[in-house]
């Protein structure tokens, strides 16, 4: 089941799941959309119950502490959220190797 989290609370979200796991930057985010896929632009079978929707990265936008990159996983797109931070997002965690 997808959730939705304010950006501080996904940040967060690493020490309440397994080691390993974390909120991915805007470039490992990126690398998830597929090309030939729409609404959402995401591999279902690796990636089942995602929600074609945006997305929160962990890389804030320079030079303004209020916007964050995400990707909008129902075009496949990077954009800038202008909304704030505690607004609510879904998140997909990543796992570091190991």
């Amino acid at each position: 089941v997808a959730n939705k989290y304010s950006w501080y609370s996904a940040i967060q979200l690493k020490e309440s799941i397994h080691e390993g796991w974390y909120l991915p930057n805007i470039k490992e985010l990126q690398s998830l959309v597929e090309a030939a896929c729409y609404e959402p632009s995401i591999n279902q079978m690796i990636f089942p119950n995602i929600m074609s929707s945006n997305y929160w990265s962990s890389s804030p936008v320079a030079g303004n502490p209020n916007k964050v990159w995400v990707v909008d996983f129902r075009l496949g797109a990077v954009v800038s959220y202008t909304g704030y931070k505690y607004d609510n997002l879904y998140v997909r965690l990543v796992r570091s190797s190991q």
